[in-house]
């Protein structure tokens, strides 16, 4: 019997070859598109989940508090956390700390690099963790002082073609000139890691001088805790904030704790080890996909209760003959099962197909998430098979068994007014749904250019950052060096091409490691607080060369040091107390036990990317210290022959060292990522359900006026134009389309201004982003009925009606 359903089903497939092929090929995008973004969401969530201890692995951090006011959220801790946590707090099983290094060089005897990612850890780190080891043992890898742990690229990097355990390698910065041991090779942790690093060295290696002796003080390290089985975590971190009250009674701050597996899509605190991405942008574009998926329903749904005028004297038949409602139901229950499994076998050939490009738009390698490797999605797509199959069955099925044979035998049948409502109701709710994913995408377009085009405060165009090698800090040896570095900021003037030179300690838009914190600086004489500053470290030629303006006061002079002097911005001088920037100017603030004088304010500009507020900074001046950033304001001619100048002047002065450089604009670039990523995620499946919305359109409105022939005909003998047939068959699906998309504004102007409240400085949401999906709805819409519509209308009545 179900062989014979079977083929019953084939047979109607064939006959109607057009609704065939509208129903199976939008449920195969629909299916195909919910796969793909099903797999970008398994791995967003994965993050981290691959270590065998994620769920007892948590990191500590520190939110800053100033007179029970919350100033920021920061990840470094105090490094003493750790190993009070597991002395004195039941539960904590062990810790590790991070150090991230910074102004460093790293590399072997014959080639020095200073872009690779070094960290300081402590061995248990490689208990804690899961890393992939190539060669070397996990117990002894960083047991010991000058010991390294370095990844496979790094290993083929420093040792091309020669084994690299047991070599050496160079670690240097300001003050340490290290040898350190390979101990370790491992394959670099998965794209889906919270952290990454180049080079893991042993924290036992003597850094007294960078403040890594246990202190209360500074927060420098990223430290993680891992706790015994069944602890609750809630018991253990009252107990952190018990230790913080014991050790530094005077101190509002408070610990947080965040397990490892929440940290890449929950977490945004200042001095994050990767930038991290967004929760709710992953589970609106999940939503996105089932919005997809209920719009396919949606149109199979519509094109098979559509089409029960066509299956109605089928029923009837049928029931005349015997067959039980049942058995019917039992039948056209087996044709949805035949179009979902087509449908889902088409989906899986899709996603596949689409898979690297889909890895492209999204810019990561998410294969591992495929449907035939990823456990979770194997299990999924039955299930979406089974899904589906209720859904766009269940309700077909019934509709037409319940057909009476007396009714339709007679040739009184007709599609009942329940039918009619509910089709009217699944095209309002579809286009609704597409009316609200079009102008979610508005909305993210609007608010990415928006942050693309604003002013940033600085000119970041056709400038060039090459980062300074490093040498061992002596009196001696950084005179030298600075002379060396100011001559080679000098040769680098000479060319025609080069439009100015600068030095700074980072870039903007560039890795927040680089970026100094500190606490407690205050006008002298005013009481102490709390607030967080920013600083950095330029040169005089820094501010101009940005275009940064001075709101107050003056630059740094280039004959002198200018030790005892600092430019603040805007959002400094306000958290400072002055009254407004030239009363800044001339004042002293106490910074680190010193009184420094205020000799110029300058405007507010973004060091970093719209999404947060502008930093309160402080600026140092030095001139062209090693470990700092050399930027070159270039000419739009000529680049190559620019580059190629600005290497053979860096080659000539430190021929020993592998040349990098970027393009500010590229970094500063960088952190709109992810914006990017969800952009163009958002766009492609919108307008993949928009597609999909169309096509059910299509196959409704070719079925609805095909039932009209006759009546066209008709009103055609009485004198009907052709123009006023096209309004009469257009209404009913505009005025649907229509009304969808202007009941949606009230939900779409409560999403989108919800979501732009985690950008700092964000977009207006003006009245034509609210309009314009609207209106190109309709003339989709139009379009879409319109190719039937005028057809239909422009058809002889005569071929209608010649055989009544």
């Amino acid at each position: 019997m179900i062989s014979n359903y079977i083929k019953i089903a084939f047979r109607n497939l064939l006959k109607n070859k057009v609704f065939s092929l509208i129903n199976i090929f939008g449920l195969a995008l629909g299916m195909a598109a919910c796969l793909l973004i099903w797999q970008y969401v398994r791995f967003e969530l994965s993050y981290d989940k691959f270590h065998a201890k994620a769920d007892r692995l948590y990191r500590v951090t520190l939110d800053y508090y100033s007179d029970g006011q919350f100033i920021v959220s920061d990840v470094g801790s105090h490094n003493t956390i750790g190993p009070a946590a597991r002395k004195d707090i039941p539960g904590v099983e062990n810790y590790a700390r991070l150090f991230p290094a910074w102004s460093y060089s790293t590399g072997s005897d014959t080639r020095m690099f200073t872009n690779d990612v070094v960290m300081f850890a402590d061995s248990s780190f490689t208990s804690m963790f899961d890393l992939q080891w190539v060669k070397g043992s996990p117990e002894k890898a960083l047991a010991h002082p000058h010991s390294a742990i370095i990844t496979t690229e790094i290993a083929e990097k420093y040792f091309p073609g020669e084994e690299a355990f047991g070599r050496h390698i160079k670690y240097l910065d300001s003050d340490n000139d290290l040898d350190i041991r390979v101990a370790g090779v491992i394959k670099s942790l998965p794209a889906h890691s919270h952290l990454h690093f180049d080079i893991l060295i042993s924290r036992h290696t003597p850094l007294q001088e960078w403040g890594l002796e246990p202190n209360w003080d500074g927060n420098n390290d990223v430290t993680y805790i891992l706790l015994e089985k069944n602890t609750d975590p809630a018991r253990v971190a009252s107990g952190l904030g018990g230790l913080l009250k014991k050790y530094q009674p005077q101190s509002t701050d408070r610990y947080i704790m965040q397990n490892i597996q929440d940290i890449h899509l929950y977490s945004d605190k200042t001095y994050e080890l990767e930038k991290n991405g967004n929760g709710k942008l992953v589970y609106a574009l999940l939503g996105v996909s089932f919005f997809i998926l209920i719009i396919a329903w949606i149109n199979f749904i519509n094109l098979s209760t559509a089409r029960s005028l066509e299956r109605a004297k089928e029923v009837g038949i049928r029931k005349t003959m015997g067959s039980v409602r049942a058995q019917l139901i039992k039948q056209f229950m087996i044709e949805s099962i035949v179009i979902n499994v087509i449908a889902i076998l088409l989906a899986i050939t899709f996603s596949q197909l689409m898979n690297h490009v889909f890895s492209v738009l999204v810019g990561r390698d998410i294969s591992q998430f495929s449907i035939f490797k990823d456990g979770v999605l194997i299990a999924a797509t039955p299930g979406l098979l089974l899904v589906g199959c209720i859904c766009t069955g269940l309700y077909p099925a019934f509709v037409l068994s319940s057909y009476q044979p007396v009714v339709i035998l007679k040739g009184k049948f007709s599609s009942s007014q329940v039918g009619q409502k509910l089709r009217k109701s699944l095209v309002f709710f579809q286009y609704a749904l597409a009316t609200v994913l079009m102008t979610g995408v508005i909305m993210f377009y609007k608010q990415y250019i928006y942050m693309q085009r604003q002013d940033l405060g600085l000119d970041i165009n056709k400038i060039i950052a090459v980062k300074l090698p490093i040498v061992k800090y002596s009196p001696i040896g950084d005179s030298i060096f600075n002379e060396n570095s100011l001559e080679m900021k000098q040769k680098l003037m000479d060319h025609h091409l080069i439009k100015g030179v600068a030095m700074s300690e980072t870039l903007p838009g560039n890795g927040i490691w680089e970026f100094n914190s500190t606490r407690g600086i205050r006008q002298v004489g005013a009481p102490a607080n709390q607030h967080n500053y920013y600083f950095y470290r330029v040169d005089e030629a820094f501010f101009p060369l940005l275009g940064i303006g001075f709101a107050a006061g003056r630059n740094f002079r280039h004959d002198a040091l200018n030790t005892e002097s600092t430019v603040i911005n805007e959002s400094a001088r306000k958290l400072l107390g002055f009254e407004d920037n030239a009363s800044a100017i001339g004042k002293k603030i106490r910074w680190w036990g010193e009184d420094i004088e205020v000799i110029g304010v300058v405007k507010d500009h973004h060091h970093h990317s719209l999404d947060k507020t502008i930093d309160p900074t402080l600026y140092r001046h030095r001139k062209g210290q090693s470990g700092d950033y050399v930027t070159i304001k270039t000419s739009s001619h000529n680049l190559d022959e620019t580059i190629q100048y600005i290497k053979e002047v860096y080659q000539t002065w430190v021929p020993e060292q592998y040349f990098d450089y970027r393009f500010m604009a590229d970094v500063y670039d960088g952190q709109y990522e992810s914006d990017r990523v969800m952009a163009r995620s958002f766009t492609a499946f919108s307008l993949l359900a928009i597609f999909i919305a169309c096509l059910g359109l299509f196959g409704l409105s070719y079925f609805t006026i095909s039932q009209r022939t006759k009546e066209i005909g008709v009103r055609k003998v009485l004198g009907a134009s052709v123009m006023s047939l096209c309004k009469l068959l257009t209404f009913r699906f505009l005025s649907l389309v229509g009304t969808a998309s202007v009941i949606v504004i009230p939900i779409t102007y409560y999403l989108g201004n919800a979501w732009l409240e985690r950008y700092a400085f964000k977009t207006q949401l003006d009245w034509w982003i609210y309009l314009l999906p609207t209106l190109v709805m309709v003339m989709i819409a139009v379009g879409t009925v319109a190719t039937h519509t005028v057809r239909a209308a422009s058809a002889n009545p005569v071929d209608s009606l010649k055989y009544e």
